[in-house]
């Protein structure tokens, strides 16, 4: 009897222990709802960023490009031309050009001196085709023995600018090189396609006063005759062509990668793309913010990729905290 009372005893614990165990190992594996949500808003908060940085991008870079291309034989002045004023093919009348750009003041001043830089001087005014409204400074000046129009034309950005699109407000603080890799202008004449190269270092600060520092590495092209842009990685980094990559607006790292170029048409409007995909992939100490987003564009209400008409807006992809694909689609 001593040994059957001794051995259920032991069955007893056995099982209590075992309980316990379960208990311990089920409250620490099952994420609360506020966890997943928490996680939710950061990964709809970085997969958001990273789509306007893009956009951003384009959009201060724009400006440069158009007015380079409005300024004839805007490039270095050579020895060979004597540095004539006259090689820029502009008059004292166009110095400072306040109506080719839409809510910018181009200031040619510096060609007085025989220095072939532009500042562009944003007046405040929104821009109804994009969205955008713009105040700041950008810049520009040619790098090499070029013409912005020549191939492999190199030009430096200088912009300090604070953007605003919907609700949302960001400044720029940073420098952008670009190239021009085809030649010709963006929008009409040969080569059919045009490509340049955008490579950027930005300090970018958001409406809540939080920061962001990063490196945008993209290559562009524009097919003239479908009016269709296209944009994908100019770095790569372990194989895979990536676009930018930095600290975000909660200190880490990350990094985005371009599996997928993204493309956009003037019909639906290049800031509302058609296809195309980034990864977006963040790494800390906390293991909530290791997160790997997968950000497909060109999708309708339902998350669903569109095959013909326009774009509702973008699909996010990523792994929740219990295990579970979690999925999110946010409106252009």
């Amino acid at each position: 009897m001593k040994k059957i009372a001794l051995g259920s005893l032991f069955i007893f614990c056995s099982v209590f222990i075992l309980l316990i165990a379960c208990k311990k190992t089920n409250s620490v594996t099952t994420p609360s709802s506020s966890e997943e949500n928490s996680l939710q808003s950061t990964v709809t908060q970085n997969a958001v960023d990273q789509s306007d940085l893009e956009s951003d991008d384009d959009a201060i870079a724009n400006d440069a490009i158009s007015a380079a291309e409005l300024t004839p034989g805007f490039g270095k002045f050579s020895t060979e031309q004597n540095a004539n004023i006259s090689t820029f093919g502009i008059t004292d009348s166009v110095y400072i050009d306040s109506t080719s750009l839409p809510g910018i003041i181009i200031d040619r001043l510096a060609f007085k001196l025989k220095i072939p830089r532009l500042i562009l001087r944003y007046k405040g005014i929104k821009d109804l085709t994009t969205g955008y409204l713009k105040r700041g400074t950008v810049v520009v000046e040619i790098m090499n023995e070029k013409k912005w129009i020549d191939t492999g034309a190199i030009i430096k950005e200088t912009y300090s600018i604070t953007l605003t699109r919907g609700s949302k407000t960001r400044t720029y603080l940073g420098t952008r090189i670009l190239t021009n890799v085809s030649g010709g202008n963006r929008f009409y004449g040969l080569p059919y396609t045009s490509i340049y190269t955008m490579h950027s270092y930005d300090t970018v600060t958001f409406d809540n006063g939080a920061k962001s520092i990063c490196w945008i590495s993209r290559k562009n092209s524009f097919k003239k005759q479908s009016l269709t842009f296209i944009t994908g990685g100019d770095s790569t980094i372990n194989g895979n062509a990536c676009t930018i990559g930095g600290f975000n607006r909660f200190g880490n790292n990350f990094l985005v990668q371009a599996p997928q170029d993204i493309v956009s048409t003037k019909d639906c409007g290049f800031y509302n793309p058609l296809s195309g995909m980034r990864i977006y992939v963040s790494t800390s100490t906390s293991n909530a913010n290791n997160q790997k987003i997968t950000l497909t564009y060109g999708v309708d209400s339902s998350g669903n990729q569109v095959s013909s008409g326009c774009a509702w807006g973008y699909k996010l992809n990523w792994l929740k905290l219990n295990g579970n694909q979690g999925t999110s689609i946010i409106q252009y």
